[in-house]
């Protein structure tokens, strides 16, 4: 449960403590506080788009990621660790901020841009990832991009990171199991079910 202390200089610390039992201070997070447990865990109990997916069950991030990394692979099979990590760890943060719809994120604007740029190089940094994707990982990230935009509907297409880690991503609308488009998309692709 996340609260809000206050340290012996007066400055608010706002703390989540992990079911690790590690306590991540989301205004100066430290990556020797980050568990990639903690990261699984989170991610598979939020919803994507806030649960409003056809389906018996949510959507999760922790699906959604996994469903990049995959796509990453097969369009990249040449594609280092690194970059497989990168995509598979782009939306991590959220393990901790939640899955907060874009619309609401343009709400609140540069402060919650700014927790999550946080949250996202101390993931990077604990992972050994650099800060930054490299060009190269750009690079592929755009032939990804080239390569979704002949996809159609219902499909939508996801631009991930606002250029840190630029990746266009294919994503399903309804539940996956649920989905011809995902059942077509994992055919095309190879990926198993």
């Amino acid at each position: 449960m996340a609260k809000t202390e206050l340290s012996s200089d007066g400055t608010a610390r706002a703390w989540q403590r992990m079911l690790s039992g590690r306590r991540l201070d989301l205004l100066n997070p430290s990556p020797f506080d980050v568990e990639i447990e903690d990261i699984a865990h989170g991610l598979a109990r939020v919803a994507r788009w806030n649960g409003q997916t056809k389906g018996e069950y949510a959507y999760s991030v922790a699906q959604h990621s996994l469903l990049v990394e995959q796509i990453f692979q097969k369009l990249f099979p040449q594609s280092s660790n690194e970059e497989r990590l990168f995509a598979l760890l782009h939306d991590a943060p959220e393990y901790v901020i939640g899955d907060i719809i874009s619309p609401f994120k343009a709400v609140i604007g540069k402060y919650y841009e700014l927790v999550e740029k946080r949250i996202q190089d101390i993931i990077h940094i604990r992972f050994s990832l650099p800060v930054n994707p490299s060009q190269k990982i750009l690079k592929k990230s755009n032939k990804l991009i080239a390569s979704q935009l002949s996809m159609k509907p219902p499909l939508l297409l996801v631009l991930v990171k606002k250029k840190l880690f630029v990746i266009l991503v294919i994503q399903i609308i309804f539940y996956p199991m649920d989905s011809i488009c995902n059942h077509a998309l994992h055919k095309k692709l190879k990926i198993p079910f």
